[in-house]
C-alpha cells in the first residue's frame, strides 16, 4: 500500500546521513522491508521507469513531495539527479517512525 511505502521511505531516508539518498539506493532499501514482491516487480523494466517496484516507490515520494516531506529535486539542495532528500518536516515524520 502507497502509505506503507511512504513510512518506509521516510524511515529510510532518516537513517542516512544528512537525511539523504540516491533514489536507486531507496529502491534497494525498501524492497527488504517488502518481503511479498515478485522478481519480476523488482526486476522487469516497467513502463520509463526501472521496474514495477521502482515505479511505485516513485509515486510513493511524488506524494511525500507534495505533502512537504521531501524536497522537490529542482530546490537545488541535491549534489546530483535522483538524490532525495528529507525536508525539516520530514525529518520530524522520521523521528517519530523511529521510536
Amino acid at each position: 500500500h502507497d502509505d506503507d511505502i511512504q513510512d518506509a521511505l521516510i524511515a529510510f531516508l532518516f537513517s542516512k546521513p544528512a537525511h539523504r539518498a540516491h533514489a536507486q539506493q531507496c529502491y534497494a532499501g525498501l524492497e527488504k522491508q517488502f518481503p511479498g514482491l515478485t522478481d519480476d516487480e523488482v526486476n522487469v523494466p516497467y513502463r520509463s521507469s526501472v521496474s514495477k517496484w521502482a515505479n511505485r516507490v516513485q509515486f510513493a515520494r511524488l506524494h511525500l513531495v507534495v505533502d512537504g516531506y521531501i524536497f522537490p529535486a529542482r530546490t537545488g539542495l541535491s549534489p546530483s539527479t535522483g538524490v532525495w532528500i528529507l525536508t525539516p518536516l520530514g525529518e520530524t515524520r522520521g523521528r517519530q517512525l523511529s521510536r
